[in-house]
């Protein structure tokens, strides 16, 4: 995991360490891997990420706001979690781990077009 300097620019299918904590009830909480799933413009200018949070739970494989994510900066084979995108203030990142193939970037992205019944 690298550390972050204080000039880090966050890109779109990025990984990070992320403190979800506090959570409520369902919610995916922990200190956990996310995928960055917001615009870059939004990434610079915002002190705000819109995340997907990943699990290495693999549960339900074959619902459409599911999908799995093999990256060699992960310890596990992992699933994002499509249904339960959020946003996470910057100071709760720990750190870099790595970033997304584009396929699994494509794959997040229609998974999250599912969750949100976007047809386009």
């Amino acid at each position: 995991m690298r550390p972050l300097k204080a000039d880090w620019h966050y890109k779109r299918g990025d990984i990070y360490l992320v403190d979800l904590n506090p959570y409520r009830g369902s919610e995916q909480g922990g200190v956990r891997p996310a995928v960055v799933v917001q615009n870059n413009s939004g990434n610079y200018h915002s002190p705000v990420l819109l995340v997907v949070p990943l699990t290495t739970k693999i549960k339900k494989e074959s619902m459409p706001t599911h999908c799995l994510i093999k990256s060699h900066c992960l310890r596990e084979l992992s699933m994002a979690i499509c249904e339960s995108p959020r946003p996470v203030d910057k100071a709760r990142i720990q750190g870099y781990l790595g970033k997304v193939t584009k396929a699994d970037l494509d794959r997040i992205s229609a998974c999250l077009k599912a969750s949100f019944a976007w047809k386009s």
